[in-house]
């Protein structure tokens, strides 16, 4: 007697296929994560400021552009965003770069786009440089990153911009109780550096000769404290409190300097090169002083300045910098990971 086979329930079979889970997608769990980011900058302005208010302590920021700021500062005020995660995703899916093969001129592009693209993705938390890596081939949902994080930059350099313009009269003088003549028109640019020629002897033998130390800067590093002690801070935490810079960096230093001289000029508007003088080239210039471990004495000043150390600020608890940085093979580790996600 030939057995009967029953037919499948087709139904059961379609409910247990749709139960099951389904295949982990990386690329599709970055785009969303991204896109919630973006949608936060939908958030109404007065809301947000109540947020901004309410959890004004803590070290979560609402969006990409609220990391804008310290980026900013401390990371590359002058390069595309997008050119830097364009780059920064190069690096990190390749796993033999031949840096022998490079020019000079070459080498010095790579290390500086590579250093920009590291305190990038430092800044924003590892899941940003792996949801980049991910997004490498949604070119249309990355440029939107970028573009908020550009938005963000644009505006707080303008902020810093006007905030230097109107407050450098109170400061250009080295003793505060001395008035200049004729004196700065806060409200406009117009005449600004014709009628108060430098007072400083230009040394055509020795070019780097008290560069970057005279008082002007150590005023304008922190305007809102800058005529009181070293060390003071404004309100209950301080801008680099709250940005979590704890020292000086060339970069940081370079974008106060670039602000200052910006702010002696008489352009009323911002443009990157002004007649003759080029700004992105003047702020890498004034990184480049620093190549090689130079000049480490002015940073120290500023430290000094600012935090009340020469050294900078380490607070208690805080670990030693050598034991927060990654040792090699923890890097090495981390960039095998991310060949994984896209391979």
């Amino acid at each position: 007697m030939e057995t009967q086979v029953p037919a499948p329930d087709s139904a059961a079979s379609a409910a247990s296929a749709a139960s099951a889970p389904s295949a982990p997608d990386p690329e599709a769990d970055a785009a969303q994560r991204v896109t919630e980011w973006l949608n936060a900058e939908n958030i109404d302005t007065s809301s947000k400021k109540r947020k901004a208010a309410a959890v004004e302590d803590s070290d979560n920021t609402a969006s990409y552009r609220d990391y804008s700021r310290t980026y900013l500062r401390i990371g590359n005020s002058f390069t595309s965003i997008n050119e830097i995660v364009q780059h920064g995703i190069f690096v990190e899916t390749t796993e033999d770069i031949d840096l022998q093969a490079m020019s000079e001129g070459e080498r010095a592009l790579h290390d500086r786009m590579t250093e920009s693209w590291e305190l990038l993705w430092r800044l924003m938390g590892p899941s940003f440089c792996d949801d980049m890596i991910l997004l490498a081939k949604k070119c249309r949902l990355r440029r939107k990153v970028c573009a908020e994080i550009t938005t963000g930059l644009c505006g707080s350099r303008g902020e810093d911009a006007n905030t230097f313009k109107n407050k450098i009269g109170l400061y250009i003088m080295e003793d505060p109780q001395a008035t200049l003549d004729p004196p700065i028109n806060p409200s406009s640019k117009i005449e600004r550096s014709l009628n108060h020629p430098p007072d400083t002897v230009y040394n055509k033998d020795d070019v780097e000769a008290g560069i970057c130390e005279g008082h002007l800067l150590f005023t304008c590093k922190g305007l809102a404290c800058a005529l009181k002690a070293p060390g003071t801070r404004h309100g209950n935490r301080g801008n680099t409190a709250k940005m979590h810079v704890h020292r000086f960096t060339p970069r940081l230093l370079s974008y106060i300097v670039f602000q200052t001289y910006f702010a002696l000029s008489s352009l009323e508007s911002w443009e990157e090169v002004d007649n003759k003088f080029d700004y992105k080239q003047f702020y890498w210039n004034i990184i480049s002083l620093f190549d090689g471990g130079r000049n480490t004495h002015i940073l120290e000043l500023f430290n000094y300045h600012v935090f009340g150390d020469k050294l900078g600020r380490v607070d208690k608890g805080e670990q030693d910098s050598e034991e927060e940085e990654e040792d090699d093979m923890a890097l090495i580790k981390a960039k095998r990971a991310r060949l994984v996600l896209v391979n």
